[in-house]
């Protein structure tokens, strides 16, 4: 994957707003997020690659965020979970491509 991709995944995006499927403005985040993130970690995300800690990678972009443990056993350990934007990313990429959803975090 090389960032060739990112174009047709932005237009798919576009597609999803015309299609009333995503609003303009997260249009607008999901293309600002797009642009920062690596594709290959978007890719993961999508569940078309495989790439280890591509959620912590996807933190600049917005898409993911850490949290700390919940309990004092695990206080110290940092997950990380997707955003409410990767899941619209998500929504719009599987119903414009037409395939199923993949389980996100």
């Amino acid at each position: 994957m090389t960032d060739l991709e990112k174009p047709k995944l932005l237009g798919q995006l576009f597609i999803a707003y015309i299609d009333d499927i995503i609003s303009d403005e997260t249009l607008r985040r999901l293309v600002h997020c797009v642009d920062i993130a690596f594709i290959d970690d978007l890719m993961a995300l999508l569940g078309i690659k495989h790439v280890p800690h591509h959620l912590e990678n996807l933190i600049s972009s917005g898409l993911s965020r850490p949290i700390g443990g919940a309990t004092l056993s695990n206080m110290g350990d940092i997950d990380y979970e997707t955003t409410l934007l990767a899941h619209e990313l998500c929504k719009a990429f599987f119903k414009i491509n037409g395939t199923a959803k993949p389980d996100i975090q």
